[in-house]
């Protein structure tokens, strides 16, 4: 990519479309994730976002949530519509919450 030869790697991300995001703040505390999250939704926010995360506090707000059961999918839709349907994605955010809480 000749026409890239001279940015940095947030300016080239900025010019795509897809960004893929494979547990990019698994690593960090939950402020430094939330101010992560923050900047990619500001910065992004023209591009499709996949993020594959175990903390739900990443996903919650995203468009659609693909929820995985021993490697299958087992839910896939709107946060607030899995939420309503109840099912596995209900019961990770139920116990979560109740971690959150202790």
């Amino acid at each position: 990519m000749s026409y890239c030869r001279d940015c940095n790697v947030f300016e080239f991300l900025l010019m795509c479309d897809l960004l893929l995001n494979l547990k990019a703040t698994a690593a960090v505390d939950a402020e430094t994730d939330q101010k992560l999250q923050l900047i990619m939704k500001k910065e992004f926010h023209n591009s499709t976002c996949i993020t594959i995360a175990h903390r739900l506090n990443t996903i919650m707000d995203s468009d659609l949530i693909l929820c995985m059961d021993d490697g299958k999918s087992a839910q896939f839709g709107r946060p607030a519509d899995l939420l309503k349907a109840g099912g596995l994605f209900k019961d990770l955010v139920d116990a979560w919450e109740e971690d959150e809480s202790n």
